[in-house]
């Protein structure tokens, strides 16, 4: 008898997870919570903005290759948008102030060190927990 591979949630990560465990003919259950699955990722009407509000995005980053093999894994790999430059439009919905985050190529943040490509009002110092990565 093959063992059983329990997953709790069946958000991205569980369902990521489910699915590469199934691909190898394991035995997996998914339990979850809500009556729905992705976790965070669902839509909503938000009736102050007047529309669908796609909630707990995520930001898909080209080193994720687990992620990208996820989508691959259940044949959405051909609908994942991707951007040329990492490149990143914000905007603030309380205060209405929008900025643009500019990282650089390469695994060094050279992007911190300079203002105009960090999040208004940040610092150099403000990032440094990124530092343990």
């Amino acid at each position: 008898m093959q063992p059983t591979t329990h997953i709790i949630g069946a958000g991205l990560a569980g369902l990521s997870a489910a699915t590469r465990l199934a691909a190898e003919d394991k035995h997996v259950v998914v339990y979850e919570a809500t009556g729905h699955t992705g976790g965070r990722c669902r839509s909503y009407y938000d009736a102050t903005f007047g529309a669908t509000i796609d909630n707990g995005n995520h930001l898909l980053l080209s080193g994720n290759e687990a992620a990208l093999a996820y989508l691959k894994r259940i044949g959405a790999g051909h609908i994942f948008d991707s951007t040329p430059k990492p490149v990143f439009d914000f905007a603030d919905a309380q205060t209405g102030k929008r900025w643009t985050l500019r990282l650089n190529r390469g695994r060094i943040p050279f992007w911190l060190f300079d203002r105009n490509r960090r999040v208004p009002g940040t610092t150099v110092m403000d990032y440094s927990p990124i530092l343990r990565f």
